[in-house]
């Protein structure tokens, strides 16, 4: 047993999550954009900024909240749209300016706040991390152990430190 899980079930959750987490998504594409335009403090914060949303997915899974959002569908429907728009609006502030998409290194910096935020807001509204949380999570999790909380707690961390790597 290595983290409260049987070694083939860590094996099977790792291979899994880096396979997720290497496929390219709005995650990824933030970061980009923030470590061009602002070189390595933004693209660092940016990469925080996930990490951040992430946590905060941990503590909606643990407390039950991911499941009331998925199981009601207009709440998801209304995540679902306004992660759309933030990312509509991420998309327009890009392109501002230039008639298409530009990396100005030194004119245009992002300052690393700004990183962090878009990077957590990014995480947070994208509904596919949410089903993620539910989806994936539970196949790895031993109910028959009851520390279910701790087990999730475990997994998202796990995540969070593969995420962090990539």
């Amino acid at each position: 047993m290595m983290f409260g899980f049987e070694a083939s079930v860590l094996a099977a959750f790792i291979a899994t999550a880096v396979a997720i987490i290497i496929s390219p998504g709005p995650d990824t594409i933030i970061i980009l954009r923030h470590a061009i335009n602002g070189g390595r403090g933004p693209g660092l914060a940016a990469v925080g900024g996930v990490q951040l949303g992430l946590l905060i997915h941990t503590a909606l899974a643990v407390a039950g909240i991911s499941l009331i959002i998925t199981s009601t569908p207009a709440l998801l429907r209304g995540v679902a749209i306004v992660g759309a728009a933030y990312l509509a609006w991420i998309g327009v502030q890009s392109l501002k300016g230039g008639g298409g998409l530009t990396f100005d290194v030194a004119g245009n910096a992002s300052g690393s706040g700004r990183a962090l935020r878009e990077a957590a807001f990014c995480n947070l509204l994208n509904p596919k991390v949410i089903l993620l949380f539910l989806a994936l999570f539970p196949n790895f999790v031993d109910y028959q152990r009851g520390d279910v909380p701790e087990q999730l707690i475990t997994l998202a961390v796990i995540l969070i430190v593969l995420n962090t790597l990539w």
